[in-house]
């Protein structure tokens, strides 16, 4: 990215940014490789990641004056030299466009990690608030999940008619949040 140190002090703190969006910051020179630097990233940058560094740098432009004498011409009108925008416009030609240049959607895979395995010696120094508290699965079923229950006549009404109203209260809740996303947007 740079060639000599002193490059790098010239851009100390200039903000980075790769390619899947991660954003850093150019932090110091480091002395070995010329224009070797150290950089901090919000997030690890990996290996097939490539680095951006947007920066402007003021560059003299030498002054020149060439005083043009022969503007007139017979009629004593001048016009100068017309801009690319004028020539397409009256060309009719549309503006190129480069489908490399254009901005695209990052799209990165989600990472699935492994569960946490802790070996059972390792579990037995722990104490009981770091444990892990996985249940393992039952053999046999609960006799709560495999009781039938029953019910009088004025009761199943009384829980239909609350299972009709929470269900029109999730519609109307889903409902808002719809249209509270919508008008988010």
């Amino acid at each position: 990215m740079f060639t000599s140190v002193l490059e790098v002090s010239k851009f100390e703190g200039a903000m980075l940014k790769t390619v899947s969006g991660i954003r850093g910051q150019v932090k110091r020179a480091l002395s070995a490789p010329a224009g070797a630097f150290r950089a901090s990233f919000e997030d690890k940058v990996q290996l097939s990641d490539i680095v951006f560094l947007r920066c402007w740098v003021s560059v003299d432009i030498p002054r020149f004056y060439a005083p043009v004498i022969n503007l007139l011409t017979a009629d004593k009108t001048w016009s100068g030299m017309r801009t690319v925008g004028e020539l397409r416009r009256a060309r009719g030609e549309a503006i190129p466009v480069n489908k490399d240049s254009l901005y695209k959607d990052i799209q990165r895979t989600a990472k699935t990690f492994k569960p946490l395995n802790v070996s059972k010696s390792l579990q037995k120094t722990l104490p009981y608030k770091t444990k892990p508290k996985v249940e393992e699965k039952r053999k046999k079923s609960l006799y709560k999940t495999s009781r039938a229950v029953v019910s009088e006549p004025g009761e199943r009404r009384l829980t239909s008619l609350m299972q009709q109203l929470l269900t029109a209260q999730k519609d109307s809740d889903a409902k808002k949040w719809e249209k509270k996303k919508s008008t988010l947007r």
